[in-house]
């Protein structure tokens, strides 16, 4: 079974890494995902060997709480507590903070520091420990947390922000102390122990102020909903708690108002606003047996619906659920954050020691040594890694969805911005799918009458976009069909029958050629499809469909070429008229006549040719090849395999949203990028500066209170550069 849990007391990549590790030892654990932007742990696991309880105690044992996720906004909750407690805690933390660095530092301006604070050493040295010590203890949470992963040699950004803080700390306490038996003034470093906290607190702030508002953009679709509902029973109307809606109920839903489950409409018509879904920004029309979805708002109208799904299984809320699991999961490029992460913190604890023992030994100043060492600590903080790609994520899935566009996982995001090669399905995605009969050809000696009772009886069953069209055609002209005895589909020919011992057979030219069936020769139209049919290895005629293009299919193709994309139509269909269709389209590249198992190949082919294939379809035949592709499309208005097997869904029937979803991937790939060089650039650039490498040449020293503030700098940078993202608009994108 898949869970979720709500983990607090993670800081950085580190943290991550350690609950990871600690769930996936146990026993029974499939995987274990910990996304540090939501605070959220997924857990695959086998609920027979392993229960709830014991993955808490894992994470537990690891130095963090963990509980189950009562529900999908339970994570944004506990982050906007979080921030509420470290703001609080910064703003004391100045109040503090402030006194403190005027009674350290005001000797410097001699006209501003008053006589009563200008007196011994001893007495300056007590009144700086009393400013420092309620700094210390609001941010206790820091040493405790580094001091507890350290002694469990997990090392965090605690660890490191603890050590270089502590260090400066007792390091003043041992000046104060030998001062006060010399007589003498020492050096003291409680001001900038006190900054070093107080700016990553800050940091954190402004780091979950973030988090806030990016995970909120995912839990108010569920707020969409309304809390209470109107229902229609015995003639009544009456107003029950959205929990108490069940499947049957009849939903009264009036102007202005938003619907409160998925579901068909009975009675009434109206405007429905579906872009909180889709992403349409212009209203559909509802009538009797229309669908609606919840979250999606009545503008106009009366509508009376009778509810099929609800809570967790509308479509609203399966939205947000893949959404949720694909910012949980991880791209590609954040493996290399992890493994960079497993081994960082105990690097910068040997650099910084290394620091502190070379300029030691090279005859500097104790002082000046562990000035050097304290700032290495600090400066290298692994927050800036661990949100450089979940971050960027986040944001890039909330825009896809804005646009209407559900992607599964983080790797399929990245996956688009490779994609050379878009491959078509024609029927359904790059026509409407909606065929009709444009012409009956009977054999010699057979009437239309008779080839239509036996196309229509072998028919009746199957449920492909012919057999549908036929039965509306059969239906209008009124002849009655008798019903088969047996019948079977064969996958890419046709359909084969039996009634009253006599063999009924319907289907492409190949299954005529398998049979053995004497075809009579006629001209095909371009852009018509055939379908041919006999009765006891008698040929009786042939009926020919046609299809129309949808209406974005120009658009999207043209938009796939201006994108220098290699645009492919694959078929089932024959060449004549796959050909018709790929010029009505501008497709260049067209493979007819394609069984689904061979579509399947034909992707293989493709990637075996260096080409990084994305595949688009809607139908049972495709979800081979959309499984086999890089990346798998499928519209939802496609059967409920394609959108299983596929990696991206459409949520509008709308070929420029394959463009967008390619360019959208190219985006959030670049800003994982320009992530990671900033995670990677502050402490590349940093550490040798804090260590002070670069001072007996230019006599550049990093003090830690400016390390402490570039820092959280660094991870402000990340996450104020992920934000960006949500300006995306498609910059090839035009009609």
């Amino acid at each position: 079974m898949n869970q979720i849990f709500t983990v607090t007391g993670m800081s950085c990549a580190v943290c991550q890494a350690h609950v990871e590790k600690a769930v996936s030892a146990l026993a029974g654990v499939k995987s274990a995902r910990v996304n540090l932007l939501q605070n959220i742990l997924t857990v695959e696991y086998d609920e027979k060997k392993l229960s709830s309880s014991q993955i808490i105690q894992a994470v537990e044992k690891s130095g963090y709480k963990a509980q189950v996720q009562r529900a999908s906004t339970e994570s944004v909750q506990t982050i906007a507590q979080q921030s509420e407690q470290l703001k609080y805690r910064f703003w004391y933390s100045v109040c503090w903070l402030v006194p403190l660095m005027y009674v350290a530092m005001g000797k410097m301006l001699p006209s501003f520091y008053p006589n009563v604070l200008n007196g011994s050493f001893v007495q300056n040295a007590c009144l700086q420990i009393l400013l420092t010590l309620p700094i210390l203890l609001l941010n206790r949470e820091i040493f405790y947390r580094g001091c507890i992963q350290l002694f469990r040699k997990m090392p965090t950004m605690d660890s490191l922000v603890g050590l270089g803080a502590g260090s400066s700390v007792l390091f003043s306490l041992c000046n104060v102390a030998l001062g006060t038996i010399q007589g003498k003034s020492l050096d003291l470093y409680f001001e900038s122990a006190a900054m070093i906290v107080t700016l990553v607190t800050l940091g954190k702030w402004l780091e979950a102020r973030a988090k806030v508002r990016m995970t909120s953009a995912i839990s108010g679709l569920v707020q969409l909903l309304p809390t209470q509902v109107r229902i229609k029973r015995n003639e009544a109307e009456r107003t029950v708690l959205l929990e108490q809606l069940a499947q049957g109920d009849i939903m009264v839903v009036r102007a202005g108002e938003r619907l409160s489950a998925d579901g068909i409409v009975q009675t009434g018509t109206g405007t429905v606003d579906e872009s909180v879904l889709t992403g349409e920004s212009f209203p559909k029309e509802k009538e009797s047996g229309d669908f609606v979805s919840a979250g999606t708002l009545l503008t106009d109208g009366y509508l009376e619906v009778v509810v099929h799904q609800v809570g967790t299984r509308t479509l609203l809320a399966q939205m947000v659920r893949l959404v949720e699991d694909a910012a949980s999961s991880k791209a590609p490029m954040a493996q290399l954050a992890d493994r960079v992460s497993h081994v960082f913190v105990p690097i910068v604890l040997g650099i910084a020691a290394a620091t502190w023992i070379i300029w030691w030994l090279c005859g500097s100043s104790f002082s000046f040594a562990l000035t050097c060492a304290v700032a290495v600590l600090v400066i290298s903080c692994p927050c800036a890694l661990g949100l450089a790609t979940p971050t960027a994520i986040m944001v890039g899935m909330r825009q896809a969805a804005k646009y209407g566009i559900l992607v599964k996982d983080a790797s399929a995001l990245e996956m688009l911005a490779r994609i050379t090669t878009v491959v078509l399905d024609k029927t359904g995605t790059v026509t409407t799918g909606q065929l009709q009969v444009a012409q009956v050809i009977t054999a010699k000696g057979v009437s239309e009458t008779e080839l239509l009772q036996v196309a229509s009886a072998v028919e009746r069953p199957s449920q492909h976009p012919f057999a549908k069209a036929l039965k509306e055609y059969v239906r209008a002209k009124e002849y009655s069909a008798k019903e088969v005895e047996t019948f079977e589909a064969v996958p890419g020919k046709g359909v084969r029958g039996k009634i009253g011992g006599s063999v009924l057979l319907g289907g492409n030219l190949k299954m005529m050629q398998e049979y053995a069936i004497a075809i009579e020769t006629f001209s095909l139209p371009a852009g018509q499809s055939p379908l041919f049919f006999a009765k006891d290895q008698k040929f009786l005629g042939t009926i020919l469909f046609s299809d129309t293009l949808k209406p974005s299919a120009k658009n999207g193709i043209a938009y796939l070429n201006r994108l220098r994309k290699k645009v492919i139509l694959l078929t089932g269909d024959n060449e004549p008229t796959a050909v018709a269709v790929a010029a009505q389209a501008n497709i260049s590249h067209v493979q007819a006549g394609v069984l689904p198992q061979e579509k399947e190949q034909v992707i293989g082919r493709l990637k075996t040719g260096k080409e990084t294939v994305a595949m688009v379809g809607d139908g049972v035949n495709d979800a081979p090849a959309l499984a086999r592709a890089d990346v798998g499309i499928a519209f939802r208005a496609g059967t409920d395999i394609a959108s299983d097997t596929a990696d991206v869904v459409l949520m509008k029937d709308d070929l420029t949203d394959i463009g967008i979803a390619l360019e959208l991937g190219v985006a959030v790939v670049r800003n994982m990028k320009e992530n990671l060089f900033w995670a990677f650039f502050y402490n590349v650039l940093g550490i040798p500066l804090a260590a002070g490498v670069f001072f007996p040449i230019l006599g550049w020293k990093l003090n830690p209170m400016v390390a402490a503030a570039a820092m959280s700098l660094s991870s402000i940078c990340v996450v104020s550069n992920a934000l960006r993202l949500r300006f995306f608009r498609p910059k090839n994108l035009k009609f």
